[in-house]
């Protein structure tokens, strides 16, 4: 595992930098987001963060670069995309776990933008400012947007989880959800 260049501190320009520090509150509000839809993935997601931290040294590079990035994130996901005025067809995203929620972040200036889940048989409308969660491994999804759209994808990578030996993550369901609500009333916590 690498350092991406953009984010390198040394060299790198600075511009990724940048963007992660103008992005902190977007990107905590992303992994809030998550935290509600897929609990365990957040929990994990965050574990993953500390062990790579604390691990740094099997990322080639600087450890301490490493970890200054990583105070910086602020972002339970391990990786984001962005793409910018492209129609995406329908795809499925192969780098992410096949039980992970990934969120995709409209942004731009257009209208009747929407995003399309063909194997389920569904439309959505998807403009500036939709946030959706999606298993983008497994539920093959397009987007088109007419006009100034970029999108910004969080997810896993599940190379990272692999590297950093983090385990399986399984889908998210009612009965989590129940078991949860159980919990948090004979503890007395309430979200």
């Amino acid at each position: 595992m690498v350092i991406s260049p953009a984010l390198r501190l040394n060299g790198g320009g600075g511009g990724g930098v940048k963007w992660i520090r103008r992005m902190q509150e977007t990107a905590a509000l992303v992994g809030g987001i998550l935290a509600l839809i897929q609990p365990n993935l957040f929990d994990n997601g965050v574990q993953a963060l500390k062990k790579l931290y604390e691990s740094g040294h099997i990322v080639h590079g600087s450890t301490e670069e490493l970890r200054s990035i990583l105070e910086m994130w602020t972002s339970p996901f391990t990786a984001l995309s962005v793409i910018s005025n492209r129609i995406t067809p329908p795809h499925r995203d192969c780098k992410s776990g096949r039980t992970w929620m990934d969120i995709l972040v409209a942004l731009g200036n257009y209208e009747e933008g929407y995003a399309q889940f063909p194997s389920l048989g569904i439309q959505v409308d998807y403009q500036p400012g939709t946030v959706l969660g999606v298993t983008s491994r497994v539920v093959p999804h397009a987007a088109e947007c007419f006009g100034d759209r970029a999108c910004i994808a969080f997810y896993m990578r599940e190379n990272v989880w692999n590297k950093l030996a983090m385990g399986e993550t399984t889908w998210y369901n009612i009965q989590d959800l129940l078991d949860q609500g159980r919990q948090e009333e004979e503890n007395n916590v309430y979200i």
